[in-house]
């Protein structure tokens, strides 16, 4: 299974703003470190927003800010609701145009691996994918002289 870009970086942005926990962070500063469009990821923040992950604000002091009530969110249920896509067409029993579907072997196999990969990905809170002291030093140094910037 791969990822979609939407989905890879709607991850980066809840573990970097995770590491800012109650500041506020521009994003153009988030587009700048992961080296993204301002355009996409403004869809990316938008989404995560409209899921509670994170709150946005407007203006000279916005950007984003993680939400406390993230931390608990599983990578799974994150990747479920950025990328509601189902692995194969069969799947969908309102799009399935398989001929074999009712005899295929694949089809279970794949039901079982799709499982396997969630529940592997459900096992771990957002919270605890890095410790924010970790992944504060994990940025580039551009992002700490940003940070003593603005404060």
């Amino acid at each position: 299974m791969r990822l979609t870009q939407f989905t890879d970086y709607g991850l980066r942005v809840l573990m970097y703003v995770a590491s800012r926990e109650g500041e506020y962070v521009p994003t153009e500063r988030i587009a700048k470190i992961f080296s993204i469009s301002q355009d996409h990821l403004l869809k990316v923040v938008r989404r995560l927003a409209d899921l509670g992950h994170i709150e946005a604000k407007r203006g000279a002091r916005g950007g984003v800010r993680f939400q406390p009530s993230a931390r608990d969110a599983t990578v799974g249920e994150v990747i479920r609701n950025l990328e509601p896509q189902l692995l194969v067409e069969c799947f969908d029993p309102n799009v399935n145009q398989c001929p074999i579907a009712e005899v295929c072997g694949l089809s279970s196999l794949l039901r079982r691996a799709d499982a396997a990969f969630y529940r592997e990905l459900d096992r771990v809170r957002i919270g605890e994918l890095m410790p924010p002291a970790a992944m504060r030093k994990a940025w580039p140094r551009e992002d700490s002289k940003a940070s003593r910037g603005s404060k």
